[in-house]
């Protein structure tokens, strides 16, 4: 059964949003506070009510979701018409954003716990999502024959 490209892209998007959820659920249910990790790193719980980095904590509710459900359909659409690549990049920017919609709709914020000091908590949503950019930058500056066949799911 050979598997499609957007196949691929659902896939990977499905594997990160479900990863994502249960370390939220591990996170929320089990994780003590401020568990220390190497390097200064720290396993902190917080809620961020707005957007990347907290931008719009204190807009509504409505602006917030409305906010983040244009940009994950403009993430599908560029996704699906080819203008970014699929596969992992692709499926790792869809589950990394629909896992924190989720995650907002169910609480009214997104779940963090991931605190490396100087920069804002996040999660593996967050982890995906940065993957994911990083990727499609990767491939934007490579030949297109070399970024078409690594970007590629396997036949």
């Amino acid at each position: 059964m050979r598997i499609s490209g957007q196949g691929w892209v659902l896939r990977w998007a499905l594997l990160a949003a479900a990863t994502d959820w249960l370390t939220k659920v591990v996170a929320e249910q089990t994780m003590p506070p401020g568990v220390g990790l190497p390097l200064g790193a720290r396993l902190d719980l917080s809620h961020n009510t707005g957007v990347a980095f907290g931008g719009l904590s204190g807009a509504p509710d409505g602006v917030v979701l409305g906010v983040v459900a244009v940009g994950i359909a403009g993430l599908g659409w560029a996704v699906v018409s080819g203008v970014l690549p699929g596969g992992i990049a692709g499926g790792l920017l869809l589950g990394g954003a629909i896992a924190n919609l989720v995650d907002r709709l169910e609480g009214g914020g997104v779940t963090d716990f991931i605190d490396v000091g100087a920069w804002p908590s996040f999660n593996l949503a967050d982890v995906y999502l940065t993957v994911g950019v990083a990727l499609v930058l990767l491939s934007a500056v490579r030949p297109a024959e070399s970024r078409d066949r690594s970007l590629r799911a396997p036949d």
